[in-house]
């Protein structure tokens, strides 16, 4: 967190980190909230801070991006009420 701290411009934590334990080892999450336009620079800094830990054997990990109802719907097609 050191080499790539936050940045407010581009994104917001939402949950810092929750843990929790499972039969293969352990899990864990962070949330952020996006600022509009800038997925792509967070997304940049996700993988940089896990590719430091990357070389941990066994070490996976995933990135998912979740949109809010407002923000979904036009990429189906749809306005939010």
């Amino acid at each position: 967190m050191q080499k790539y701290p936050d940045d407010r411009t581009i994104s917001k934590p939402v949950v810092r980190s929750a843990v929790w334990a499972v039969q293969e080892g352990m899990h864990s999450i962070t949330i952020s909230s996006v600022q509009p336009g800038k997925v792509k620079e967070a997304m940049d800094m996700a993988h940089n801070r896990l590719l430091m830990v990357s070389a941990i054997e066994g070490f996976r990990y995933q990135i998912n991006i979740a949109y809010d109802l407002v923000e979904s719907m036009p990429l189906i097609g749809l306005t939010a009420p």
